[in-house]
């Protein structure tokens, strides 16, 4: 029997389409197909622990927990974390976890009333945003970076052009500015496909043509990302046609 399922495609880095998979299908089960198709993936950078008194970190990716974890700092204090998700893998690290409510702007103001003495690290990727170190500096943090991993382009395999060329109606989520652009360079402006962007920044990077059927979550996290699949299952079942920025 032929699958009519709709379609998710999952562009993220593979780690991170995974997890994110893997709630769709509690979730959802088996109500939409998910097609993981990397355009990036993560390059582990070689650091080392600094000798720094460190104050507390900073993570704005869970990635940045990851690639802090693989530095042997002993460090068990708190981490200034972007989001819940994010706050929940760095408490199972065994840091101290503060979500500070879910983008860069969040975590630079709770972190400049903390009034931290020492050092604090940002630990994060090579393609960051926010400008958070520079604007806790502005506000007298003693905040240091540490670039922790690089995010490598990829070209689209095969499952990313099949997904796209289905006669199934498909949602692509974008989940951060980069993922944006590289969709954009292998998607044609036309494509009848919806999407589903986890903010508002992530949504000035998609083309105006795009846009027809953009979703844009109500706060930056996956639960809020799980929401839009499931007004994506609606608006389809229903045969609805319309378009939500």
């Amino acid at each position: 029997m032929r699958d009519a399922r709709p379609i998710l495609l999952l562009t993220r880095p593979l780690s991170g389409s995974e997890r994110f998979a893997g709630a769709v299908k509690d979730m959802l089960g088996d109500a939409i197909e998910v097609v993981i198709s990397p355009l990036q993936e993560i390059e582990w950078l070689e650091i080392e622990a600094t000798d720094d008194e460190v104050a507390a970190v900073i993570f704005t990716s869970q990635n940045g927990v990851l690639g802090w974890n693989r530095v042997d700092n002993g460090f068990t204090g708190t981490a200034y974390c972007v989001g819940p998700q994010t706050a929940e893998m760095a408490s199972q690290l065994g840091l101290v976890a503060i979500d500070c409510g879910g983008n860069a702007d969040a975590v630079v103001d709770v972190v400049s009333k903390a009034n931290l003495n020492g050092s604090v690290i940002h630990y994060r990727g090579e393609h960051g945003l926010g400008d958070v170190v520079q604007r806790l500096r502005d506000y007298g943090v003693n905040c240091q970076e540490c670039v922790v991993y690089r995010q490598k382009a990829l070209l689209p395999d095969p499952a990313f052009f099949t997904a796209l060329a289905s006669e199934r109606p498909v949602l692509a989520a974008l989940f951060s500015p980069r993922s944006a652009a590289l969709f954009g360079e292998h998607v044609s402006t036309d494509a009848a496909i919806w999407l589903a962007v986890i903010s508002p920044n992530v949504a000035e990077r998609v083309d105006l043509m795009l846009q027809r059927r953009m979703m844009v979550a109500d706060a930056p996290n996956a639960g809020a990302m799980l929401d839009l699949v499931k007004e994506f299952l609606n608006k389809v079942g229903s045969g609805c046609d319309g378009d939500r920025a």
